[in-house]
């Protein structure tokens, strides 16, 4: 065998080596191109978006279009750990706006934490956690403006305790 038949035996082993290790590295690590489900992600509202409509549409979105349906149950409460709220069912996903859960009505001035979990035969992958605010104040009053009322009464009838005591 002369140099040029050893180097080409060689060459190729070494390509075929770097297809097994490149191939069998995206079944092992669980990356987006070997995974059957995708991550969800670009929230709507938008992570940490505040006046948001207390009646309110979760949307969200796949890093990639996805050929399979899968399901997606959604997490929401004031907790920053929230709590399940509901399921899709089976949607495939093929852009913007296809992925949704009307949530009704929510509570004013309240700061609500949100993630989704997909689904897809065994396979689940969760979104982050992300948050918004919902427009308008929880109490129905502001407190800036009562607190100087509050005072101009505190006043004198504090005089009035200090002169009769």
């Amino acid at each position: 065998m002369d140099g040029k038949q050893r180097n080409n035996r060689k060459t190729s082993f070494l390509v075929i080596l770097a297809a097994f290790f490149f191939f069998a590295s995206l079944l092992i690590s669980g990356s987006a191109l070997a995974r059957s489900v995708m991550e969800p992600v670009n929230p709507t509202p938008a992570d940490g978006a505040t006046g948001v409509s207390t009646n309110v549409t979760l949307y969200w979105e796949l890093a990639a279009v996805v050929a399979n349906p899968q399901s997606y149950d959604v997490y929401l409460g004031t907790d920053p750990d929230p709590t399940y709220f509901g399921s899709t069912g089976d949607v495939e996903y093929t852009g913007p706006g296809d992925l949704f859960m009307d949530v009704g009505e929510l509570e004013k001035g309240e700061t609500y934490y949100w993630r989704v979990v997909a689904h897809y035969y065994g396979d689940d992958l969760t979104s982050a956690t992300w948050s918004f605010k919902t427009e308008g104040s929880s109490s129905g009053c502001s407190a800036g403006i009562l607190t100087p009322f509050f005072l101009l009464l505190l006043v004198p009838m504090g005089l009035l305790l200090k002169k009769c005591g």
